[in-house]
């Protein structure tokens, strides 16, 4: 589902605004540079989340899943500077599973980047901070390029893929970063822009991006917080300022607020950039509900993407009309912002407190069963009142849907 559309973009691009390429900019003169995805769910257990665990063989089902779905890189190992023994354990079995994905660990110290090459992985992702207000009391600005230098030397020297990630970049001074990025420039092989306590703004990165692109021709990875709620806005900001890579997890889980989603970046660069990063849309939901279930965390309903009632059309009757009438006309999925199916999801005509005969008139059709107008009514009603009696947000499942139908002997038909 990540194929390209009839002028050469990829599919969702099609339905986004033509705004939106009105005023492409950056990402219009890429010349054909891919996007690729760095994904951290399995980075410390979702990029260290309070309270986040997950179980090994979960671990490995995730990586074999993000793998499936086309993510280029994958972090496994992280919790830096001390990684539990099972996780390098359970790193060492995904790098040895055969993924066509790049597997790689986030380090601080020596001994981790040793354990990262131990293990078979084939990079590393050096972690300094460069915000000199946080600097350890004595620690120099020279002493923070030494250290970048030493453990990024130690690490090619591993034989491994060497990233320098730059954290806090975006409360750093500048000129700072560029002597940093300066000072291991022939010791790594890319660089991260980090945002990382979430306080850009989408116009200041990319402004932030720009300038890095101007100082390396290295690529650069950008890895975004979503304390603010713009980590997807902050990503697609950096593709349009020239990044090659953004670090993602499924459904945003990470430190504080968490981090940029992968399932929401996946749809956002094709609708809003026209830019893939090559996944295979349609898995996105499945991948989304099973690293929900495995930690434990249920998604919100609303979720964008991949949440169950993502695309459940309200239950005012005047919308579900209207959303009737595009179905019958087989314009549903133009109807809505894009086709649900394309992201594995599927829509919803909402059925609740509000049920209407439209409502019910669409379920019966995905059931291949039809009524009369006056039975439509009665049974919206029946919906209408089981409703009523819980509490809360409630929507009616396909099933409950069934057994009142089947209980309440209304008078249904098979579809002609």
């Amino acid at each position: 589902m990540s194929g390209g559309g009839g002028n050469g973009r990829p599919e969702l691009s099609q339905h986004g605004s033509p705004f939106n390429f009105d005023v492409l900019g950056g990402a219009a003169t890429r010349a054909g540079r891919p996007v690729a995805v760095l994904d951290l769910t399995l980075e410390g257990d979702c990029e260290e989340m309070a309270g986040m665990a997950l179980a090994s063989e979960a671990r490995l089902e995730i990586a074999r899943r993000l793998d499936e779905l086309g993510v280029a890189r994958l972090a496994v190992l992280g919790n830096s500077p001390r990684p539990a023994p099972d996780e390098i354990a359970d790193a060492g079995r995904i790098a040895g599973l055969g993924l066509r994905a790049k597997v790689c660990s986030f380090a601080k110290t020596a001994e981790e980047i040793d354990t990262a090459a131990d293990i078979g992985l084939w990079g590393t992702v050096i972690l300094i901070g460069v915000n000199e207000r946080f600097f350890a009391p004595g620690t120099t600005p020279r002493d923070v390029v030494d250290l970048g230098r030493r453990l990024t030397a130690h690490a090619k020297r591993r034989g491994l893929h060497t990233t320098i990630m730059a954290m806090d970049t975006t409360r750093a001074n500048p000129l700072f970063v560029k002597s940093f990025l300066d000072g291991c420039a022939d010791t790594t092989d890319e660089v991260v822009i980090c945002d990382s306590i979430g306080v850009a703004s989408p116009w200041g990165f990319e402004r932030l991006v720009g300038l890095v692109r101007d100082w390396t021709r290295k690529p650069i990875q950008v890895h975004c917080h979503n304390h603010t709620g713009v980590a997807v806005a902050n990503a697609l900001a950096a593709v349009r300022a020239g990044a090659d890579i953004v670090h993602t997890a499924v459904n945003g889980w990470g430190e504080f607020a968490g981090q940029t989603a992968l399932e929401e970046l996946a749809v956002a660069l094709q609708m809003h950039l026209g830019l893939s990063a090559g996944l295979r849309l349609d898995q996105l939901t499945g991948l989304s509900a099973y690293v929900a279930a495995a930690a434990g965390l249920p998604l919100p309903v609303n979720k964008p993407v991949t949440g169950a009632a993502a695309f459940a059309i309200p239950e005012t009757e005047e919308i579900q009309e209207a959303f009737s009438i595009a179905a019958a006309a087989g314009e549903l999925d133009a109807a809505l912002t894009f086709p649900p199916a394309a992201v594995g999801n599927r829509v919803l005509m909402s059925m609740g407190r509000k049920c209407n005969r439209y409502t019910v008139a669409f379920a019966l059709a995905e059931l291949g069963l039809a009524a009369s107008a006056d039975e439509l009514e009665r049974i919206a009603e029946g919906v209408r009142r089981c409703a009523g009696r819980q509490r809360g947000h409630y929507l009616m499942a396909v099933d409950e849907f069934g057994s009142l139908l089947e209980e309440g002997g209304f008078a249904v038909s098979p579809l002609p």
